[in-house]
């Protein structure tokens, strides 16, 4: 039986999810234990995470996950789509 897991490791802590791409929103939600650690950190509700758009994490939130995860979770890994060498010191 071939179960086909997509894995990532960052520093040590990793995941692995059937079949599915992972994504910045996937590793914060996992690092903080659900959805609801990952709103408590952000400071907004459970609910508000689903409706980002594209499940990409808000810019605005990037800093606040970074910080509460020591580092272990970078800006890069969270949006690679975004050129942080470019913005970094407007954060």
């Amino acid at each position: 039986m071939n179960l086909n897991f997509n894995k990532i490791s960052i520093k040590g802590f990793e995941m692995a999810i059937k079949g599915k791409k992972i994504d910045g929103l996937d590793l914060a939600i996992h690092y903080f234990g659900g959805t609801k650690g990952l709103a408590k950190v952000c400071g907004i509700t459970p609910m508000a995470i689903y409706q980002w758009p594209d499940r990409r994490i808000p810019m605005a939130q990037i800093p606040k996950i970074q910080a509460a995860s020591n580092d272990e979770l970078s800006r890069k890994e969270l949006r690679p789509d975004i050129d942080w060498d470019k913005i970094k010191d407007a954060l």
